[in-house]
């Protein structure tokens, strides 16, 4: 949809940045762990996990719309697993191998569960008793426990309005969202600051729905003012979530739309890198753990002012491993859920009554069965 997949792989080299900078500043100016005061450093990695976010409220929407009644839900949440948990169980071994070749100790009783943890996104507790351990991983996985809740929560929730929303337009549902997240700020503030990112997605998707805004969005003319507006949000302010969430929106929208910005997000290198971005984002920390802490007498040869040359070598050996586990780990399950997700469909349509309840609904609905859902 639009040219997301051409953005996906810059937003994960920019996490990687980002974290690079992080490691940098810790080793070498003794920092402590965690965001700085430099509003570009920090959105490195912070604007490019709110347009991950905004990317998910755009490729869901659709499942939205549709409504409670008619959205598949088993289909969703069976390909939903099989997409994510793979890859970050992959991840949470590369983790598990580092922390057993750094300390030599093996696996204890506390392992499983706290291994669970970390493969749910619920919490990165410290893996077999070593401290730290989500920086080895530079606690990414964060984002996917928001992805969860918007995955369990927020969808059936939108779904649900969406069928009562009377006379209201479409559009009505996400801006709802947006202005509750934004009143309930005090209340929730840390869901209700990355709900607004999922809301903008949403809103793209009804933006570029309209042929006229949509032409308008695709115009080079639009695409050197979102470049701008990136620069500025990023330049400007410390996160995406607040007062530059305009600006990070108008980007997103002329992204949504299909501008591929002088033709660089529609570059078949920036698709391939896009498929790839999954996976860079779950282990690319695990590479710069290994180069800032295990390589560290190396590492110490190199002066602090050369230390960014070392950067597109290890972007280059990520980018290198997670096209392998792309194709080995992340392209076999997505098959595989797939297959999962027909299977369990069939035989829910076996049990007592289903195909009498299914017919029932779709005469509320006014709609023929014709399998689109």
């Amino acid at each position: 949809m639009g040219s997301i997949d051409g953005l996906r792989g810059y937003l994960a080299l920019s996490v990687l940045l980002h974290h690079f900078i992080m490691w940098t500043l810790a080793t070498r100016l003794g920092r402590p762990w965690g965001g700085t005061d430099i509003n570009l450093v920090n959105q490195f990695g912070a604007a490019a996990v709110g347009l991950f976010f905004m990317i998910t409220g755009l490729l869901f929407y659709p499942t939205i719309r549709r409504g409670l009644f008619r959205g598949n839900w088993l289909r969703l949440y069976i390909r939903r697993a099989f997409r994510i948990l793979p890859m970050v169980a992959v991840s949470v071994v590369l983790v598990t191998a580092v922390i057993v070749l750094r300390t030599g100790h093996g696996l204890d009783a506390n392992y499983a569960s706290g291994a669970l943890k970390w493969i749910t996104a619920k919490q990165e507790v410290d893996l077999l008793g070593y401290p730290n351990s989500g920086r080895i991983n530079g606690y990414v996985l964060w984002s996917l426990h928001y992805e969860w809740l918007f995955y369990l929560l927020v969808i059936p929730l939108c779904a649900t309005a969406m069928e009562f929303r009377g006379r209201l337009p479409t559009w009505s549902i996400p801006l709802g969202l947006l202005v509750v997240a934004i009143v309930l700020r005090a209340a929730a503030p840390r869901m209700s600051m990355f709900i607004p990112l999922f809301s903008v997605g949403m809103l793209a998707y009804e933006l570029q729905e309209r042929q006229a805004i949509r032409e308008v969005l695709q115009t080079p003319a639009a695409a050197a003012l979102a470049l701008a507006a990136l620069a500025a949000g990023m330049i400007l302010f410390r996160t995406p979530y607040e007062a530059a969430l305009p600006l990070f929106a108008f980007f997103f929208a002329c992204v949504a739309a299909g501008n591929s910005f002088f033709g660089v997000l529609a570059l078949r290198p920036s698709l391939v890198l896009g498929e790839c971005s999954y996976g860079i984002y779950l282990v690319h920390a695990i590479f710069l753990s290994i180069l800032f802490v295990d390589c560290r007498a190396l590492l110490d040869r190199v002066p602090t002012i050369a230390l960014p040359a070392l950067l597109p070598g290890v972007a280059v050996v990520v980018v290198l491993v997670t096209s392998c586990t792309y194709v080995a780990v992340e392209r076999p399950a997505i098959a595989l859920g797939a297959a999962v997700a027909t299977f369990a469909e069939r035989q829910a349509a076996r049990l007592p009554g289903r195909k009498a309840g299914a017919l029932a609904s779709e005469r509320r609905l006014g709609q023929p069965r014709d399998g689109t859902a």
